[in-house]
């Protein structure tokens, strides 16, 4: 039996409520039915991916609609 597959939307979605709100990765997980070591390693993933959020004047929902509008136009 293999694991569910995850759209990158969702998985982006659930991240964001994290980065954005601060809210506790395993209260995350809970909400969503989850199990909180996948949904870390989700966090872990964009926080390296994106690195320079913390420091860009763009926020992280800005960079997540420029994605969803890239996504769109292709």
């Amino acid at each position: 039996m293999s694991a569910p597959k995850y759209s990158a939307e969702f998985k982006e979605q659930v991240v964001l409520e994290i980065v954005q709100k601060s809210r506790p990765v395993a209260e995350v997980a809970r909400s969503y039915g989850l199990v909180a070591q996948t949904v870390g390693n989700w966090v872990a993933r964009w926080r390296k991916e994106h690195p320079d959020l913390s420091t860009d004047a763009m926020t992280a929902e800005e960079h997540a609609e420029i994605k969803r509008l890239k996504a769109e136009l292709r």
